[in-house]
């Protein structure tokens, strides 16, 4: 399993800023430890079950997914989760940039988007939904 360094993050932000990251099925995007994800501002896809990116908290032992921290897609980021991989979060996510779904489900406590949501799926959120509740976007 590889390491990804922090050299594309902004630290005090825990922004990922730039490149592509694939995580196929059952693959994992090992972060260095003690990283987080709340912003992302590069493209990661999720493609198919058991995709995984994370980074291990050296205080309690164990991994914390990118669906634990991440908050904010930013306006040159971008989420795919597509294959059927679904993507769960209880955080609230601010999208300023663009979800790819792929027959999965999108759900999070909250989903304030101002931009781009595209693909097929169901975007579903606990509270505060802007703009939408599902959708189905024909292929």
């Amino acid at each position: 399993m590889g390491e990804l360094g922090v050299v594309e993050f902004l630290d005090a932000l825990a922004t990922l800023t730039g490149g592509v990251y694939f995580v196929g099925g059952g693959a994992t995007l090992q972060l260095a430890d003690n990283t987080s994800i709340v912003t992302l501002d590069a493209t990661i896809e999720l493609s198919k079950a058991g995709a995984t990116v994370q980074s291990l908290d050296t205080v309690t032992g164990k991994q914390v997914g990118l669906e634990a921290t991440l908050t904010t897609i930013g306006a040159t980021g971008e989420l795919e989760s597509v294959n059927g991989r679904g993507y769960a979060t209880a955080n609230a996510i601010g999208n300023s940039g663009v979800i790819l779904l792929g027959g999965g489900a999108f759900k999070a406590a909250s989903l304030n988007n101002s931009h781009l949501i595209s693909g097929n799926g169901v975007i579903a959120a606990m509270a505060n939904l802007v703009p939408l509740l599902a959708f189905r976007q024909s292929p």
